[in-house]
């Protein structure tokens, strides 16, 4: 990848990553710490954090964080929606796509990993009508297969149902439906009014 020089004599940006390289070090020192910063993300993965908390502990854009990661695991270029589907927890096909509990559930997941960077404006005040409507009737969705659509609506499978003091601050229910483990359940929380989407 072509090398960006700003005007520090050493202070190159690859990726995302803006390291200062002392005078006389080359290429295998910066293979070097190009591996660092891989193990550095993978690291923070581990612990929980999303791409938009990698990046702004790392100083990277979240397409930083991408771009290292899938050249250490080789991975096709995917878009993070694409990514993101295959993380959920339930396997839904067809038309059932478009039942709004699961695009917004998927919007939520979007924007804890990018913080809004990228989403548009209309994805923005779905979610954030979303999150209002979680916190005003204190209610979290719930996944069944069993749940047939109301009068009026095209899709079941997904229900609103009032917030009990298992939910924590989940924004779905977890149970024999729906399994997250513990370590994933952070980007899973409702975030403080104050981190909504504007």
């Amino acid at each position: 990848m072509a090398q960006r020089y700003t005007r520090h004599p050493h202070l190159r940006e690859i990726g995302g990553i803006r390291k200062v390289i002392p005078e006389g070090e080359g290429t295998t020192n910066m293979a070097r710490k190009r591996t660092t910063s891989v193990e550095e993300i993978e690291g923070l993965l581990g612990k929980g954090f999303s791409y938009a908390e990698i990046a702004k502990i790392l100083g990277m854009t979240t397409a930083g964080v991408s771009y290292y990661l899938r050249q250490v695991r080789k991975e096709p270029l995917k878009s993070t929606v694409e990514r993101l589907k295959e993380s959920l927890p339930w396997e839904i096909t067809g038309e059932t796509v478009q039942a709004k509990p699961y695009r917004y559930t998927l919007l939520h997941l979007e924007f804890k990993e990018t913080g809004g960077e990228g989403m548009s404006a209309q994805k923005l005040g779905e979610l954030r009508s979303f999150y209002n409507r979680l916190a005003k009737f204190s209610t979290v969705v719930r996944y069944d297969p069993a749940i047939p659509p109301l009068p009026g609506q095209r899709f079941g499978f997904f229900e609103y149902t009032p917030r009990i003091d298992s939910d924590g601050d989940l924004i779905v229910r977890v149970d024999e439906h729906t399994d997250i483990p513990v370590e994933d359940r952070a980007r899973w929380s409702l975030p403080p009014k104050e981190d909504w989407p504007e």
